[in-house]
């Protein structure tokens, strides 16, 4: 979906509106945030994660190999562009993958590589971004995790995400391309890992092999809270906290 001049207006128009509920702090504000690539928490656990979403058939296609499995959680990390053209072919396919407990973490708005960006059109770049993500689901869950495109720690993302209190969600392994289900790369998959995946063919395969693996293993995929909490030893309640509906009813936040 291509974001016209008058959209691109109309966004910073509801941005604006909408940090008036949710003031963006300053980065000074915030000095530090912490880096998250894998868990040694010694649980029978992985976190799959995935990336971009530009494609939407490829995205309804995800949808359907989660829901072939409920017991699974993953994180979502969409480009808020992305966020916005899938809304526009499924006004509820966000809502269907947050209603399965799936997580979405900040991944930019539009892509750029982080160090090309400044910390304060970051600041901005996160409001566009919620405000997708509001316009997909009808309300604005937690985000407690941010990824930076290209997996490039830029100065100015840090700031933002220490700011805004987020963990910066890395990896410690990834599949890009389609590899043999007894490759040492899949088979090497260990407890407490964090997987990097993208929106794509290539990807779509590799997510059906690390399900099949973690099944396998009787192994959990959880979400990133989920492995975070446990990293910490902290406690992760299977109640999910409520969040207004669109409709004006409640339904689970995202974990």
């Amino acid at each position: 979906m291509a974001i016209t001049w008058r959209d691109f207006l109309k966004l910073a128009l509801g941005a604006a509106g909408w940090a008036v509920l949710q003031p963006i702090a300053s980065p000074a504000a915030a000095a530090t945030t912490t880096l998250f690539d894998k868990s040694d928490c010694g649980q029978p656990c992985v976190a799959l994660t995935l990336d971009d979403m530009w494609d939407y058939t490829m995205l309804a296609a995800f949808e359907e190999l989660l829901a072939a499995h409920p017991q699974v959680r993953v994180t979502f990390f969409p480009v808020g562009k992305a966020i916005l053209a899938a809304t526009a072919a499924d006004p509820n396919i966000w809502k269907r993958l947050a209603q399965q407990g799936h997580e979405i973490g900040y991944h930019t708005f539009d892509h750029r590589r982080p160090n090309e960006v400044s910390a304060a059109e970051y600041l901005l770049d996160y409001q566009y971004w919620q405000y997708a993500l509001r316009q997909a689901l009808g309300y604005l869950p937690p985000v407690r995790f941010g990824r930076p495109p290209f997996g490039i720690l830029s100065d100015s993302f840090y700031r933002l995400c220490a700011a805004q209190q987020l963990v910066i969600a890395m990896w410690c392994r990834s599949w890009p391309r389609r590899l043999p289900a007894e490759h040492p790369a899949v088979t090497g998959l260990t407890q407490g890992d964090i997987v990097l995946l993208h929106g794509n063919n290539h990807d779509f395969d590799n997510l059906e092999r690390a399900l099949a693996l973690v099944a396998e293993r009787n192994w959990m995929a959880v979400s990133l809270t989920h492995l975070h909490a446990l990293h910490h030893n902290q406690p992760f309640g299977n109640d999910q906290p409520l969040c207004p509906a669109p409709d004006g009813s409640d339904m689970p936040c995202l974990q």
